[in-house]
């Protein structure tokens, strides 16, 4: 019985001896973090846990709500937009970089250069852009730091050549010149714009309808963008009645031709006649040869002979007379000398 006691007291004293190094094991162990359950002593076995900072609480965890940006196809010269959010879902605040953009035409949008800092639940929003200045797929990316991570997120584009059309605005479709005197050339205006992206180009001009045509125009012509030219449209009716016709313009836009339509009447010339007629002298005793015509526009005095030899009738139609003009006429009689008699009494005519 004694033997046996002193077996147990020996065993207790070599696991006596044991405990302190399993301590400082132990100890080591709480330390790292590590939460530890024993089995007897000396049997130690560790179980995940989450990083705590010095006052305790969970570090930050910053995601980003996408990996990749993908802007598509840009019209060389354009922008697109994308936004990209910054999430801190920790419970203590980070501080963000500022945006690092690898590769062309790409950028970050209304961020400062320094960091921000990002509260714990809250996120922060990045606006990006592509501005494609050469066409072509472009790639890059965009690099942030929050805290001790990096975040990445790919970018891409890609540039579009911009197409360039010519283009054509007319000041008037259609030109109406109404009642026109025969033989009598009346001419109407239209101004040509270039109003495309690239230059216009009109290689071509045609006109149907009698008395209708151009004047002062040469074809091919090129205008620049926004620069204008006028088309002089003219029309000399050598019947009478109403017309019709078009000018047909061949361009280089997307429509091929554009076309003004045209309109207009031809119409007899009015024609007016003032006629005179007196009594021949009684009481002259010199013979008389014949008589001169004077007329003056009313309110001059200032007199033209009409006839061009001596009239030797004692009448004289005045031809010449023009619509809506009042005029006043007298008449002197001739001898076979060429020697004239004093003016008769003036008379006074208005042409309607």
């Amino acid at each position: 019985m004694r033997r046996s006691a002193e077996r147990r007291s020996d065993a207790a004293h070599a696991d006596a001896s044991l405990c302190p190094f399993f301590k400082l094991a132990l100890l080591a162990l709480l330390i790292s973090g590590l939460s530890l359950s024993v089995s007897g002593c000396g049997t130690v076995s560790a179980a995940s846990a989450s990083k705590s900072d010095q006052s305790g609480a969970s570090s930050a965890s910053v995601v980003v709500s996408t990996s990749s940006i993908a802007f598509g196809s840009v019209v060389v010269g354009q922008t697109a937009s994308a936004s990209v959010s910054v999430t801190n879902n920790g419970s203590s605040a980070v501080e963000l970089s500022s945006p690092q953009i690898a590769g062309q035409y790409f950028s970050v949008v209304g961020q400062s250069s320094g960091s921000v800092s990002i509260a714990g639940g809250s996120s922060q929003s990045l606006d990006l852009q592509f501005a494609p200045m050469a066409a072509g797929t472009q790639t890059g990316s965009m690099t942030l730091t929050a805290g001790t991570d990096t975040l990445t997120v790919a970018l891409s584009g890609t540039g579009e050549a911009a197409t360039t059309t010519a283009g054509l605005t007319l000041q008037s479709t259609s030109v109406a010149f109404g009642d026109v005197s025969l033989n009598t050339p009346a001419t109407q205006t239209v101004e040509l714009t270039s109003s495309g992206t690239a230059a216009l180009t009109i290689s071509a001009a045609s006109v149907t309808g009698a008395g209708f045509s151009l004047t002062g125009s040469s074809f091919p012509l090129t205008l620049e963008p926004e620069q204008t030219a006028t088309l002089d449209i003219q029309f000399d009716p050598t019947v009478t009645g109403a017309t019709t016709g078009a000018v047909t313009l061949t361009t280089d836009t997307s429509a091929g031709t554009a076309m003004i339509a045209l309109s207009g009447t031809g119409e007899t010339t009015a024609s007016y006649e003032v006629d005179l007629s007196w009594n021949a002298p009684t009481s002259s005793t010199d013979p008389v040869a014949g008589y001169d015509v004077y007329r003056t526009v009313s309110g001059s005095s200032s007199y033209q002979l009409l006839n061009s030899s001596v009239d030797d009738i004692t009448s004289y139609a005045d031809t010449t007379a023009q619509t809506g003009t009042a005029y006043t006429y007298y008449v002197v009689s001739v001898d076979a000398s060429g020697n004239q008699s004093a003016p008769s009494n003036l008379f006074s005519a208005t042409v309607p």
